[in-house]
C-alpha cells in the first residue's frame, strides 16, 4: 500500500510523462528534475529506496563538441568540450524502464500473477 495514494498519483503521473517524452538531451537540469522526481516517488510510497536508479554526479560528463588534430609540425591536437554536462541517453532509457519495471512488479500482486516459463513474474501491462 502506498503511504500517500495523492501524492504518489501526482508523483507517478509525472514520472510516466517523462518515461513516454524524455528530453532530447539529459543535461544537468533535467537530470537534476528526475532525481528530485524520484525523490517523491519514494516519500509519497513510503519504505522504497530508489537509489540504484538515480544519476549520480559522475554519471555527467562534458561532450566533446570540436577540436582540431596534432599539426604535421608536432603541436598537439586539442579537444573543445560543451560548457554542460550531459547524461547519456541510453543509459537513462535504462533508468527509467528500470523505475517503471520496479513498481509494476511491486504492486502485482505474486500470488495472482501470471508468470512465465522461466518462473518469473509477468508485469500486467506485459499481458
Amino acid at each position: 500500500m502506498m503511504k500517500d495514494e495523492q501524492k504518489w498519483f501526482v508523483a507517478w503521473s509525472q514520472f510516466e510523462a517523462l518515461h513516454r517524452h524524455p528530453p532530447e538531451r539529459w543535461n544537468e537540469a533535467a537530470v537534476a528534475d528526475y532525481n528530485s522526481l524520484l525523490t517523491e516517488l519514494e516519500r509519497a510510497a513510503g519504505g522504497h529506496n530508489l537509489a540504484n536508479f538515480r544519476v549520480s554526479d559522475s554519471e555527467l560528463r562534458h561532450t566533446v563538441t570540436g577540436g582540431r588534430p596534432q599539426t604535421h609540425s608536432g603541436l598537439p591536437g586539442k579537444k573543445h568540450y560543451s560548457k554542460v554536462r550531459t547524461c547519456n541517453s541510453q543509459a537513462m532509457v535504462r533508468k527509467l524502464d528500470g523505475v517503471a519495471m520496479y513498481f509494476s512488479n511491486y504492486r502485482a500482486s505474486p500470488a495472482d500473477a501470471p508468470h512465465n516459463h522461466h518462473g518469473f513474474q509477468i508485469p500486467n501491462d506485459r499481458l
